[in-house]
């Protein structure tokens, strides 16, 4: 968010969470989105014209048609183009077919999703929209939230970093590792004065006098590992304002993909995702359809044109 962007410590929206840290403060992948698209489309205009593409019917059949009660047996169709729109299916002659719900109400790039989804994820979908745990214009909208969250998020991974991106990350790299080796420095020293001390007091224990040297080695000890917690501290504090180039880039990046959204004729224009679709998925999540129903489709799912 993994992301693909090694270099930006970011990780697969629907895997894992985003988390950029910059000193002691974590900043969530949820926290930029909302920020970048508050601001990201203000910029672009935005385009409604609509996109359609292709299903088969071997991705859908389980899931979305279901044999009549008239029917005696259930057959086994060809694949059908649906050209966008799951339900557009005509059956073998003789063959009695409802449209579910949900393959009712699956279009565009919603319909495109569903049709990388594994059996199992569009079977506990299909069972939320038909018990009525969900509506089917939920399920829609919410499949359109992971359809945009996935390709943005793929688009992302395949920005380059520029010269300077690329010479600031490095820098970010390097002066992590100083700070790094800095504290190894520290957990040593402290390891040694601990040691000391403890001679220390089982001498003190047993009643017997403290040797001025032990003391002497443990006052030095003491002073060392203080030095170089000083050193520590202020590496660490550099470090951290390195990694705010994560955040930069980011955004640099964020921009890079929003315009191309856009240019696609997107009809959210330069948003990554419309908030209506990411309450929708929330309360999918509520229901209890999660990422974790999703493993896979973010490889199947393509990204964004750039």
């Amino acid at each position: 968010m993994a992301f693909g962007r090694k270099g930006l410590g970011v990780v697969n929206l629907i895997d894992l969470d985003l988390s950029v840290r910059e000193g002691d403060v974590d900043v969530t992948s949820s926290d930029l989105f909302s920020v970048l698209n508050a601001g990201a489309g203000q910029s672009i205009l935005k385009s409604v014209l609509g996109k359609k593409s292709q299903a088969t019917m071997p991705d859908t059949t389980s899931a979305l048609f279901q044999p009549s009660k008239k029917s005696a047996a259930a057959k086994t169709f060809g694949s059908v183009p649906t050209q966008g729109k799951s339900s557009d299916v005509s059956p073998a002659q003789g063959d009695a077919v409802m449209v579910s719900k949900l393959g009712a109400a699956l279009t565009g790039r919603a319909a495109d999703f569903f049709n990388v989804m594994d059996d199992k994820a569009k079977a506990k979908l299909e069972g939320l929209v038909n018990s009525g745990q969900v509506s089917a214009e939920d399920a829609v909208k919410g499949l359109q939230y992971w359809a945009d969250t996935t390709s943005f998020d793929k688009a992302m991974a395949q920005v380059p970093l520029s010269n300077d991106e690329q010479a600031l990350a490095t820098q970010r790299d390097d002066r992590q590792a100083v700070a790094q080796a800095a504290y190894g420095a520290v957990f040593s020293a402290v390891g040694n004065a601990g040691a000391i001390q403890q001679q220390i007091q089982k001498l003190t224990d047993s009643g017997q006098a403290v040797p001025d040297d032990l003391m002497a080695q443990y006052q030095a000890s003491v002073a060392q590992a203080s030095a170089l917690g000083a050193t520590a501290a202020a590496a660490q504090e550099q470090a951290a304002n390195a990694r705010s180039v994560n955040v930069t880039i980011f955004q640099d990046h964020f921009n890079v993909v929003a315009a191309a959204k856009a240019a696609s004729g997107h009809p959210d224009g330069a948003v990554m995702y419309s908030s209506d679709d990411g309450a929708a998925a929330d309360r999918l999540a509520a229901a209890g359809f999660t990422r974790l129903d999703l493993k896979g489709t973010y490889d199947a799912y393509p990204a964004i044109p750039l």
